[in-house]
């Protein structure tokens, strides 16, 4: 059928199936040392042949690898046994040939930049991470020079992992940014964050350095994904990651997938007016979320009442050791965060809200008045529904969830599965 003609199915859904085979079968083999062809029919629910074509064209892609197990089929994992039945046990019938993740194949990067800082991984297909490095980093005025030491770090975590042969370099890396991109162009659009990336197209920039395809992302989009797959969000298909820092940004995850909205800007929560007449923002309006509840203006009301300068670990400091200051402080800017959320809430029902960044790590003060403003000002069935929480993974959420990311981005791109 001819694909431009009315009900023809379309490049995105044959995409979405090829996605879900290799998904399944990349997952099966995730936890184990290695499955028959036969325990992978059980494990994923495909039929015998669509396995047999996904399964060739990975093998051909070098993503997956096939040899003898030494012993009898019955190499599948406990999860799948519990699910299928048990299936054959050690030594039984032939010597089984078994299907591994490749050890080199499909080597992913990440890159998360934040506040004064890079952090970088490598990782594969099979979900293992083989290297981490931080290293600090003025991000926001050079992005020549950020870039340029962001290829030096992927290079070094290369050669640690002793993989900087060519046919061991990164096949995709994910690269995550304080700030929104226009998913239109591929382009920083204005902020005062990272006023040195404005209009430049970061993916092409690190791509020309690092000689491999570059997915940009926003950073809480990232870091919704890190809790989603490794944090406070495992086993959650709807939630609200929200980070409270320079800025304030919201990760959405909905039915299981990242949204990101029309352009690229869905979860701009930090712009949302909750105080009419308020004071001015960086982004021209009064009274937004991120002039009343960020870091820097919770560390200035702080300060303003100790008469000094408060950085954000002795603020940390302060509302854990009980200054009333301090716990005021962070108490409003949670009520003001709540309220705003409430709205989000309202209207696409998650089941939890993730609180990450800086403000996180002052732990209950914190949440639990975010958690009391959303349900004051939403429905009781919203309220009931969800719970919130700190996230679970830090400053390592973003760079996490730019692995996975880099993964899904790379799998696509495989050989077509007929």
């Amino acid at each position: 059928m001819d694909a431009s003609k009315p009900g023809a199915p379309s490049g995105e859904g044959r995409r979405s199936v090829r996605e879900r085979s290799r998904d399944r079968v990349i997952a099966a083999l995730r936890a184990t040392d290695g499955l028959s062809r036969a325990d992978l029919v059980e494990a994923t629910g495909l039929s015998r042949a669509t396995l047999s074509t996904v399964v060739g064209e990975l093998v051909a892609a070098g993503v997956l690898v096939e040899a003898g197990a030494g012993r009898g089929v019955g190499t599948r994992p406990s999860a799948c046994v519990d699910a299928a039945g048990p299936g054959p046990g050690p030594g039984r019938g032939r010597t089984a040939r078994v299907l591994r993740l490749a050890g080199g194949a499909g080597l992913v990067g990440a890159l998360a930049f934040g506040n004064g800082e890079l952090r970088a991984a490598l990782g594969d297909l099979a979900g293992r991470v083989l290297g981490e490095r931080r290293v600090e980093l003025a991000v926001g005025d050079d992005a020549d020079a950020a870039l340029a030491t962001a290829s030096a770090v992927m290079a070094g975590l290369l050669a640690d992992a002793g993989r900087a042969a060519p046919d061991r370099s990164v096949a995709q890396i994910a690269m995550g940014l304080p700030c929104s991109i226009d998913e239109r162009t591929g382009r920083v659009s204005y902020n005062e964050i990272l006023p040195g990336w404005v209009g430049l197209d970061p993916a092409d920039e690190l791509a020309r350095r690092c000689g491999c395809p570059v997915t940009v992302e926003n950073d809480a989009n990232l870091a919704a994904l890190g809790e989603y797959g490794h944090g406070a969000a495992r086993g959650v298909r709807d939630l609200i990651f929200v980070k409270v820092s320079r800025g304030i940004g919201a990760g959405l995850i909905l039915d299981g997938r990242l949204y990101r909205g029309a352009t690229g800007v869905a979860g701009n929560v930090g712009h949302v007016i909750v105080v009419p007449n308020g004071e001015i923002c960086r982004c021209g309006n009064r009274g937004c979320l991120e002039a009343v509840a960020s870091v820097p203006r919770v560390l200035a009301g702080v300060g303003e009442a100790l008469g000094r300068a408060v950085r954000i670990e002795e603020l940390v400091a302060l509302v854990r050791g009980g200054n009333m200051g301090a716990r005021r402080t962070v108490a409003d800017a949670g009520h003001r965060i709540g309220q705003c959320l409430a709205d989000l809430c309202g209207v696409l029902n998650p089941s939890l809200v993730v609180i990450g960044g800086e403000l996180a790590g002052t732990g209950p003060v914190f949440t639990s008045v975010i958690h009391d403003s959303l349900t004051r000002f939403t429905q009781p069935v919203v309220a009931e529904a969800v719970t919130v929480r700190a996230g679970e993974l830090g400053a390592r959420a973003e760079v996490l969830g730019a692995l996975a990311l880099a993964a899904a981005d790379l799998r696509p791109r495989l050989p077509v599965v007929g």
